[in-house]
């Protein structure tokens, strides 16, 4: 099980561009993804508790010190050390890392959590 995390454009509800091409994710899109969605496992969650459920329906200009709190916390733990699945803080980090980059990016974005 997961989260599908979308940043969408307020006005739209369209998920907005990427900052960066990239492959990481729970479902990976075949060459990588170039929009701001990412599928976070359920695993992870045991590491950074409801921070990711409680992005739904909230500006990204309002996350981003709660993420950014999030990452300074685990910024030396290394993700993927065990395996993607792992609930470790370097694998929780690497996935709101991702998340703080689409917000900063698109402070004006809205999140959607499926």
């Amino acid at each position: 099980m997961s989260y599908d995390v979308e940043l969408v454009d307020p006005v739209t509800g369209q998920p907005l561009p990427s900052p960066e091409h990239f492959e990481e994710g729970g479902t990976r899109a075949f060459g990588g993804a170039n929009l701001c969605e990412l599928n976070v496992t359920y695993n992870y969650a045991e590491v950074y508790g409801g921070l990711v459920r409680d992005l739904n329906g909230r500006p990204a200009v309002d996350t981003i010190p709660e993420l950014e709190e999030f990452c300074d916390l685990w910024k030396y733990a290394r993700p993927y050390e065990r395996d993607y699945w792992a609930p470790t803080p370097g694998n929780a980090c690497a996935a709101i890392a991702r998340l703080l980059s689409f917000a900063r990016a698109h402070p004006d974005g809205v999140w959607m959590v499926l």
